[in-house]
Formats: C-alpha cells, sequence, structure tokens
C-alpha cells in the first residue's frame, strides 16, 4: 500500500483564547484546508465555499503555536501542519449577524494525526527552463504574445 500524499493544515491565526460554558479556557486556531481535500473529505461544494476550520490547541502548545505563526508571518512564510491523515468533524450550519447582516455559513473542527509544524513559502518561483522559454516567444508586430 502506498503512502497517502502529505496534507498541508494552513494555521491562519494565533491561538486565540475561548471559555467554556464551564468555566474552563482553551485555545483555538482556523485553520484553512484546499478546497480539493475537503471535497474528497464529502464536504459538498456549498459547505466548502463558506467553511470554517477550527482546530484546538493543547494549553502546553499554545506559546508554541504564537510564537511560530508570528515568526512565519514575519518572514512572509505561511505556518502550516503537514500531516498525512487528519479528521475532519461533521460540517454544520453556521449563521449570525454581522455588521447588521445575516451571514449564512458552516463550521467544523479538526485534528491531525501525527502532524508536524512546518513553515511554506507563499510565493511561487520561476524555473531557469521556464525564464528562457518566456525569453524567447515571439513577437507580432503589434506587440502581442502569440
Amino acid at each position: 500500500m502506498s503512502p497517502q500524499p502529505q496534507t498541508y493544515l494552513y494555521v491562519n491565526t494565533a491561538p486565540k483564547a475561548n471559555t467554556r460554558k464551564d468555566g474552563t479556557k482553551f485555545w483555538t486556531v482556523l485553520i484553512g484546508i484546499a478546497k480539493a481535500v475537503l471535497l474528497a473529505k464529502g464536504v459538498t461544494q456549498e459547505q466548502a465555499q463558506s467553511l470554517t476550520v477550527e482546530m484546538q490547541v493543547f494549553p502546553e502548545k499554545v506559546e508554541l503555536f504564537t510564537q511560530a505563526f508570528a515568526a512565519a508571518k514575519a518572514s512572509g512564510k505561511k505556518l502550516v501542519i503537514k500531516c498525512e491523515e487528519f479528521t475532519l468533524t461533521e460540517v454544520k450550519p453556521n449563521n449570525y449577524i454581522k455588521n447588521g447582516v445575516l451571514v449564512n455559513g458552516f463550521q467544523a473542527s479538526c485534528w491531525a494525526k501525527d502532524g508536524i509544524l512546518d513553515v511554506v513559502s507563499d510565493t511561487t518561483a520561476v524555473s531557469g527552463a521556464l525564464e528562457e522559454l518566456l525569453r524567447n516567444i515571439p513577437q507580432t508586430k503589434d506587440d502581442e504574445t502569440i
């Protein structure tokens, strides 16, 4: 059996403190997941368009996530959790009012199995071979690229 390709769970926010009804504190981060990955997990197109995914951060990892998120952002990179498997909870409606406007969306939670915290560049480099091809593109009389 071949190993599954790695999935990137993009950490989009620093940990945010929340309080449960019983007064206990917990922390969450917003997670971005590629649409194709969500669809493969059974999320519908409609849900994927406005899905908010949160992941709980254990108390002993809050400082690490906070520092890692700040360092990645300062260097122009994205903080990610690389994993081969992750669990996505049932997608539920998430309707609320923001600035007097009703917002219809969906929400779910996730967690990674054996995830590795890492950074990825949010820029795309151009290879030397492609640069050479681009330099040698013939031009028309109007200077429009063919």
